[in-house]
């Protein structure tokens, strides 16, 4: 079993995008700097992504899930006027 993670793990580490975040050598023999730095590029790519997401969503003034459309606007039809008018 321990075989097969570790292989899984080799499969999935193969497939990770490096270029531009360390040199093959770093990748190869990895610091704990070099860790630190790419955890906290990790973070702050999260917070980029959250924060584009939040934007957008609240740009399109539109519900993210039915539950939310369904809770908010039940008097509403899930379709705009011209469509209920056709």
């Amino acid at each position: 079993m321990l075989a097969y993670l570790n292989a899984q793990l080799d499969i999935a580490i193969s497939h990770i995008e490096t270029k531009g975040l360390c040199t093959k050598r770093n990748l190869e023999q990895p610091t704990p700097q070099l860790i630190d730095s790419l955890r906290r590029q990790s973070g702050q790519f999260a917070e980029i992504r959250r924060d584009a997401l939040e934007s957008i969503s609240k740009a399109r003034d539109v519900p993210d899930l039915v539950q939310d459309y369904e809770s908010n606007h039940a008097d509403q039809p899930p379709v705009s006027d011209e469509v209920v008018l056709l």
